[in-house]
């Protein structure tokens, strides 16, 4: 009777626990759900594997990941190359107790779809899986997770579990959204526990009145003397005796005082805030338990040994960093249409992520991609360019191989994007008025609509360069210039286009 209580409140975790508190801290949930068989299983799992306590650690086990990350049509990424590396370079950290190693197998796989670049549900990222997931590896999705109901960080399936069959079954869903897979954030750690069988500690547990028999109890005695209970750490919960009882199925602070509550026989439940399984704060979080370390081991060997056929490729270890070479710092006036980025050659890296950006400390990403096998990126395009004229980048790269991704980026350089054209088109463009009073405006003409960036210099007669701004086109003539902080004289103004250089002359009185 027990066992069916228990696995009957185990159904109602997933809605239950989720409604007990509210939206704000819930949007950074774990949607892995459980169903009677799922505990059904695990429970037969547990049995049969005789609660494992201990196992041999002094092996590797190798398990390759296949990356796919969700875009919409205009390949707006929305999460970097660089920051996908550092994911399952983190990822290694918290599973090295494990002797757990994950590597990457394949290129990352961009998939283009506008109705999927914000999951819309499940039932859509089970399609996705059937159609995309790859054999014989952990088919690992990141999109936003943002507008499920309710919004995730994150999801994952237990082995036997999900879309697809045999080798080709299940994986998990990141979120883009938020800081779900952003550094520092414990939800990969999280869910990849799932994959390899883990439940939540507040399994079920969460979604019961304290006086419910299947509520698991604090103790670990299981020869307590009446009235009080013996310890039921075995049936409840997650079923594992050395993970604390844990009713919390929200995410809590473990810096502050946490709502009180306790068991049947009285004792307080104190959650422990260290497991990654449980929904303490990331900043919390930073192991799992003995029993969770072999249980997930034994599952590697068995239900998920098709992970380690074929062996993880050879790999040899990286030392260093590389270094920037081409262009050098501060260089100026890069052509934003055509440059090559050239960098130092690192012993053992098989791969460099390169990265572009306006933003010195890479918050936010113009430009990046991964080259393999070269020390060189020639980036070339006859039309619109991703760089703007007269903005400085900052650019880094990053060695890695399939195996070893924790190598820092290089430390970043600047350069300044400039112009192409070089024909004289001063035809093509007129100044008006071309006579103006220090403080007035002039404007720009242009015989046929500008579209995209351009440049216009003020020079005065003795070749010096006055003021420089920069205009965006969008498809217009005209353009208005503020000609102020200038001496009376005649002046020079050169634009700058891709097309070509057109100048013109103004009279400040």
């Amino acid at each position: 009777m027990t066992r069916k209580i228990l696995l009957f409140a185990l159904l109602l975790w997933s809605t239950a626990a989720m409604a007990q508190t509210g939206q704000t801290r819930g949007q950074h949930w774990c949607g892995t759900e459980t169903n009677a068989q799922i505990m059904q299983d695990y429970a037969a799992f547990l049995s049969v594997q005789q609660r494992p306590g201990s196992t041999q650690l002094d092996t590797f086990m190798n398990f390759p990941i296949q990356l796919h990350v969700i875009t919409d049509l205009n390949q707006t990424i929305r999460i970097s190359q660089g920051t996908l590396i550092s994911t399952i370079c983190e990822l290694n950290d918290r599973y090295a107790p494990v002797r757990f190693r994950f590597f990457l197998r394949g290129d990352i796989n961009y998939i283009s779809n506008n109705a999927w670049a914000t999951l819309p549900s499940k039932t859509v990222g089970d399609q996705i899986m059937l159609q995309h997931n790859v054999n014989r590896v952990i088919n690992v999705y990141f999109t936003d997770l943002s507008q499920l109901n309710p919004p995730l960080c994150g999801y994952a399936y237990f082995p036997g579990t999900g879309p697809g069959t045999t080798f080709r079954q299940g994986g998990l869903f990141m979120g883009t959204n938020g800081n779900c897979s952003s550094n520092g954030n414990t939800t990969f750690a999280h869910e990849m526990g799932h994959y390899f069988q883990l439940m939540h500690p507040f399994q079920g547990t969460s979604s019961l009145n304290k006086f419910s028999p299947s509520f698991e109890r604090v103790t670990r005695n299981f020869n307590e003397i009446s009235p009080r209970l013996n310890a039921n750490c075995n049936t409840a919960g997650d079923q594992l005796c050395d993970t604390p009882t844990d009713w919390i199925g929200d995410r809590w602070n473990c810096n502050v005082a946490q709502p009180v509550q306790t068991d049947l026989n009285n004792d307080t439940i104190r959650p422990d805030a260290t497991l990654y399984m449980g929904y303490a704060d990331d900043a919390c979080q930073s192991r799992f338990s003995p029993q969770q370390i072999a249980l997930m081991r034994t599952t590697g060997n068995t239900s998920r040994a098709y992970l380690k056929s074929p062996p993880m490729e050879p790999f040899d270890t990286i030392l260093t960093t590389t270094s920037n070479v081409e262009p050098a710092n501060n260089t100026q006036l890069v052509n934003p249409q055509d440059f090559t980025l050239r960098w130092n050659k690192i012993n053992g890296a098989t791969a460099y992520a390169v990265r572009i950006s306006r933003s010195p400390t890479f918050n936010t990403i113009d430009f990046e991609t991964i080259v393999t096998g070269d020390t060189s990126f020639r980036y070339f395009v006859t039309g619109a360019t991703k760089f703007i004229p007269n903005v400085n980048y900052s650019w880094s790269v990053k060695p890695y191989n399939h195996a070893v991704l924790c190598t820092p980026f290089s430390p970043a350089t600047r350069f300044r994007a400039g112009f192409v054209g070089t024909q004289n088109l001063d035809s093509e463009m007129g100044i008006y008025p071309n006579v103006v009073q220090n403080g007035e405006s002039t404007k720009i003409q242009f015989k046929n609509p500008m579209s995209g960036y351009f440049q216009a210099q003020v020079i005065d007669m003795n070749g010096r360069l006055i003021r420089t701004e920069a205009f965006e086109g969008q498809n217009q003539t005209e353009f208005t210039m503020g000609m102020f902080g200038m001496s009376q004289g005649l002046y020079l103004v050169r634009v700058q286009t891709e097309a070509g250089t057109m100048t013109q002359r103004v009279v400040v009185r």
